[in-house]
């Protein structure tokens, strides 16, 4: 199965690789093209999972359309093993339940701000 992950930060970064090592081929868009072949070339995200060797079977792109095709079998996901993805929830309901991009950009830039750091 060819999943899609939207974002290739520290986050988005860590879930493709997870999803890698469970053999679902994931595409991880990227918005810095350059990023794209430092991930193919050297299997690290260098700008922000530095370190972290990343598994066989990551797909980086920076064809944000590939990652926008797989949103709705990556929302389901999502709610099934309750994994907090909000720009792929707002991805999803802007383009299968008719949201407005102006209230999806709002739910986003509204969320409250949470702590988020590896331990």
């Amino acid at each position: 199965m060819k999943i899609g992950v939207i974002g290739a930060g520290g986050w988005g970064t860590a879930r493709a690789n997870l999803l890698a090592g469970k053999d679902l081929a994931p595409a991880l868009w990227c918005n810095e093209p350059e990023l794209v072949d430092k991930i193919k070339t050297g299997h690290e995200n260098p700008y922000y999972l530095s370190g972290i060797k990343l598994e066989e079977g990551i797909e980086p792109t920076a064809d944000l359309a590939e990652g926008v095709a797989n949103a709705e079998s990556i929302y389901k996901m999502s709610q099934k093993y309750a994994v907090e993805m909000p720009v792929t929830e707002q991805v999803y309901l802007l383009l299968y339940a008719q949201k407005s991009l102006k209230l999806a950009v709002s739910a986003l830039m509204g969320r409250k701000l949470k702590s988020e750091f590896w331990s």
